[in-house]
Order: structure tokens, then C-alpha cells, then sequence
């Protein structure tokens, strides 16, 4: 896969995985990507959300390093396969040679958690 391929797969990718995670935290209180983020401090990166009872609550940072791995085998078409951690994803093939190459991206998504009040 080329670089250009890479980024472009990569950040729909991201995108659509932002949205999907909002779609199923509705009503958790949890947003991913939250908009008027703002009071950012050097200890947080993401800063503060101002909400509507002017109440402050902290965005977290949820960190991300992925590996994009891809096989060629001469008696197969190849594999594709995604690598987080310990965790592998994907089908690879075994052959008599294969070539592979592996590609790595580090992003990082401001989160807002649920809050929960202390008398709760």
C-alpha cells in the first residue's frame, strides 16, 4: 500500500470510527470529539468543556498506536491484517515466500467521559 493510500484509508477510517463510537454512546454521556472544547492547560491537552449549567468538566486524551500489516505469498493473494498491541485482526496466508510490509500510525482522540455525581 503506498503512503498516499495509507493516510487517505487511515483518516476515513478514524473519522468513521469517531462517529460510530458517538452513535453508540448516545445517551451515556459520553462524547468523543466533543466541539467547544476550551481552558486548555499544559497538564491536559485536550482542556475543559464548559457545560450548559456552567459546570467544567475535563476531556481526556485516549491514545491510539496501530500497525497496518500486509502479506504477499506466491500461492496466494495475500492478507491484510490490523495489529493493535497484543490484539491482531485480519487473515494471512502461509506460503514458501511471502513479502510483508508493516505501516504505523499514532493519533490521539479528546474524549469526554460520563460523569456521575458523588451522592449517586
Amino acid at each position: 500500500m503506498d503512503l498516499e493510500n495509507f493516510i487517505s484509508i487511515s483518516l476515513v477510517q478514524i473519522a468513521k470510527g469517531i462517529d460510530r463510537a458517538n452513535a453508540e454512546l448516545k445517551g451515556t454521556g459520553a462524547i468523543v470529539s466533543p466541539k467547544k472544547v476550551t481552558d486548555v492547560r499544559k497538564e491536559n491537552t485536550y482542556g475543559n468543556l464548559k457545560l450548559n449549567d456552567d459546570s467544567w468538566v475535563r476531556v481526556q486524551q485516549i491514545d491510539f498506536d496501530v500497525a497496518l500489516t500486509a502479506t504477499e505469498g506466491g500461492e496466494t493473494k495475500g492478507g491484510l491484517g490490523i495489529s493493535v498491541g497484543a490484539i491482531s485482526l485480519g487473515g494471512t496466508a502461509k506460503d514458501d515466500y511471502s513479502q510483508s510490509s508493516v505501516s504505523r500510525i499514532k493519533f490521539s482522540v479528546p474524549m469526554l467521559l460520563p460523569q456521575k455525581d458523588e451522592d449517586a
